[in-house]
């Protein structure tokens, strides 16, 4: 028994509207609280500038020196000015509410500059800036009196006016923080929901489904039992019992008669058998025989309507029997079809996705700021462009991993996928815990090998228990489900790690990250220490090893590979994971604004790819979507050649997002259809692509390094851009070229 799918998005629905009502309340009053207390904050400063401004002028006002004739006060505003950014300017007046002197960050002017004071535009602080930010002019404005102590007499005023633009850009930037945290919280809730409503609802509304079928198979009751969160669920068993206890109590005489008309009718079948075969034998001697008498007529008529008799009294019997026979109860019959039953079953694949989600959010965290962390250990005496060794300990961790995978897959195929599972989660979790550990360049590429690996085998763990899990009916479903929670948790890693980064630091990171990767380990032992292996019969497939280098006989697996799927993971990798990052701090983008960037490639592919897939994906356009998809990214990078900064760094995100939304999953269809994959099994022929496309990741951040070191960053993106382009120019001609030979 399964949810409806409307009960389904009711119960999210109500989840989504409770988080966000929520989130938006807090959000609302953390904003308020921020800009008062920011505001009291600068105004304490501002009382502390002015009180130094006030002493300076009264000493001077004491040396018999007009408020009007101060010299060089210009110097002494500008510098207090530059020392306080918050500021938006500073005036000197007297008692009469005439400007003396009016200071801002462009200007500086006084009232000898204009011949009266009252014809002075400008000299005022017009409180008309400030309306469109929500602030008053009490709030922003500090007055201190100016005194000529030696008469004890005030003189004039000092005013210092607090500047709304960076209280404002705080706030905008607690705001993304917090809208962010918002989308994160939804998709980490949508993913433990998933789990505790398949864990504590549907799981046991199937099990005591399924529980009753064979109740009302083997006319037994159930035992009562309770159920997490469901006492419902308990009372429904109780009143099943009831009824069937109720049901058996009147048709016992009816089964009991039964038995004895099946018992009966297994003695009389064989006698009407062996009565029939005797009849057969007379017919065949009656019409053997030569005489043609009226008797011997009557004889042979006779001995046909006996059989035609006996022969319809069989078959009414057998009937009958059927219809009221035990067979269909039998306790032995039901337990083999039980047995078969959890053989296909098995554990249901919606298990997995909080662990895919954890531990991919784990290994996220530093995607945001990785790079800059490779350049806090960088050391000029390798004589090693910075940009290129800032590379290796990322193509290090995607060349780890592409192995892993193939070492994973033949593993998996023989032990199955609970031991790659705990022991992937926890190289992983040493190899995060170890990471900000590291003294030198070398111990960190080896550490980030260890986390590879162990990403690699959870990785492959996860897919194989999705294949041993559902059946060819559902398993499409289960590899979206475990698409979509990959995607989830990238997302989630990549923004959490880099408002982190801001406010813990870089290796502290790390540490966070190695807790949730253990947190997931944690979750793979609690759910599946009672369902080690899978229950059906392991599939052994030909080794993915051997079967590397021969797939490049195949020209249009080694199309697809070389002309589509490497140059995007160099794409991917060299552009998202590497230009990225050192790019926007370059521009002095902040850490948690730069993991948003990185978040809007997740976004479109979590919401565009389904679209693409469902909507969009004909055999026939596949290889256009190849096409169109390397040319999307190719044309959004040129863009660089024209503009530059963080707007068209977002635009290009975006667009690699919905290219490779287009893309990707044809990649996958279209290789499933070469010869090689035909040849070598599925999941060996996949494996065996996986490699060949993590090369491109291997080579993304050192390709990119090397082009940046030569031509910066604009023409490297450009560079890349131009490559995007020919590359699928090249496909293109490839797949029109292999149609014309196929005519």
């Amino acid at each position: 028994m399964k949810l409806n799918i409307s009960t389904r998005i009711k119960v999210f629905g109500i989840a989504v509207i409770l988080i966000v009502a929520g989130q938006i309340i807090f959000t609302i009053k953390n904003v308020n609280s921020f800009q008062n207390s920011y505001v009291e904050t600068l105004r304490a400063k501002c009382q502390k500038l002015g009180e130094f401004l006030k002493n300076d002028v009264e000493y001077v006002l004491n040396l018999n020196i007009p408020l009007d004739k101060l010299v060089r006060i210009e110097q002494t505003l500008k510098d207090i000015l530059s020392a306080s950014p918050e500021l938006d300017c500073i005036e000197i007046s007297d008692l009469d509410g005439r400007v003396l002197y009016h200071a801002d960050h462009s200007s500086m002017r006084t009232a000898a500059d204009s011949e009266t004071s009252s014809s002075q535009p400008g000299l005022e602080v017009s409180a008309e800036g400030l309306k469109p930010s929500g602030f008053s002019q009490n709030q922003m404005d500090t007055r201190l009196p100016v005194f000529l102590q030696k008469e004890s007499r005030q003189v004039g005023n000092i005013l210092l006016r607090l500047s709304a633009t960076p209280i404002v850009a705080k706030s905008r930037e607690i705001l993304m923080d917090m809208i962010t945290v918002i989308l994160t919280s939804l998709l980490i809730t949508f993913e433990f929901l998933s789990l505790f409503v398949a864990f504590s609802i549907s799981s046991p509304l199937e099990k005591v489904v399924g529980d009753m079928e064979k109740a009302i198979i083997n006319l037994k009751p159930l035992f009562s039992r309770g159920f997490l969160l469901m006492p419902e669920l308990h009372h429904i068993v109780s009143r099943f019992d009831y009824f069937l206890e109720t049901y058996l109590s009147h048709i016992r005489p009816f089964i009991a008669a039964q038995r004895w008309f099946e018992k009966t009718t297994r003695m009389i079948l064989p006698h009407i058998t062996r009565h029939l075969h005797k009849l057969d034998a007379a017919l065949l001697s009656c019409r053997a025989s030569t005489s043609n008498g009226v008797s011997h007529k009557t004889l042979q008529q006779s001995l046909e309507d006996l059989k035609s008799g006996f022969s319809d009294l069989h078959v009414r019997l057998l009937s009958l029997s059927s219809r009221l026979s035990l067979s269909a109860f039998d306790p032995l019959k039901d337990q083999q079809t039980a047995k078969q039953d959890v053989s296909v079953k098995r554990i249901p694949y919606i298990y997995i996705r909080p662990l895919i989600f954890l531990i991919v959010m784990s290994d996220s965290f530093s995607t945001s700021f990785f790079p800059l962390y490779v350049n806090t250990l960088y050391n000029p005496a390798w004589h090693i462009s910075r940009e290129i060794v800032l590379g290796v300990p990322i193509s290090a961790y995607m060349l780890l991993f592409a192995i892993s995978i193939l070492f994973a897959g033949n593993w998996s195929d023989k032990v199955g996928w609970y031991k790659p599972l705990i022991a992937g989660g926890l190289l992983n979790a040493i190899g995060l815990v170890t990471t900000p550990l590291c003294l030198d360049f070398y111990q960190l590429v080896m550490v980030r090998a260890l986390a590879a690996t162990g990403f690699g085998l959870f990785f492959m763990g996860c897919q194989r228990f999705v294949i041993d899990n559902t059946s060819a009916e559902n398993r499409s479903p289960g590899m979206a489900a475990f698409a979509a929670a990959y995607f989830s948790g990238s997302i989630c890693g990549t923004v959490i790690g880099g408002m982190l980064a801001d406010r813990i630091g870089f290796g502290n990171v790390f540490y966070v990250s190695g807790s949730v990767s253990v947190l997931a380990l944690y979750f793979v032992i609690i759910l599946f220490q009672r369902n080690e292996m899978p229950l059906g019969q392991v599939i052994r497939e030909r080794s993915g090893f051997s079967e590397i280098l021969h797939v490049i006989k195949d020209r249009e697996f080694s199309a697809i590979v070389f002309l589509q799927a490497i140059p995007a993971k160099i794409i991917l990798v060299g552009y998202l994971i590497y230009f990225v990052p050192l790019y926007l701090k370059k521009i002095g983008t902040l850490q948690s604004s730069i993991g948003r960037v990185v978040m809007c490639y997740g976004l479109a592919m979590v919401f565009l790819g389904p679209i693409f897939s469902n909507y969009f994906d004909r055999l026939a356009y596949r290889k256009y979507h190849l096409f169109a998809g390397g040319v999307i990214s190719g044309l959004s990078m040129i863009a660089y050649y024209f503009y530059s900064g963080f707007g068209p760094t977002l635009f290009v995100v975006v667009m690699l997002g919905v290219s490779h939304s287009l893309s990707v999953s044809s990649q996958a269809a279209l290789i499933s259809e070469t010869d090689t994959v035909k040849n070598a099994g599925a999941g060996t022929g996949m494996g065996v692509f996986r490699f060949w496309e993590r090369l491109g990741n291997v080579l993304g951040p050192i390709v990119m390094g090397f082009l940046i070191a030569r031509a910066g960053y604009e023409s490297s993106a450009v560079a890349l851009g131009i490559f995007s382009v020919v590359c699928s120019i090249l496909y293109l001609l490839f797949s029109f070229c292999r149609q014309k030979k196929s005519r």
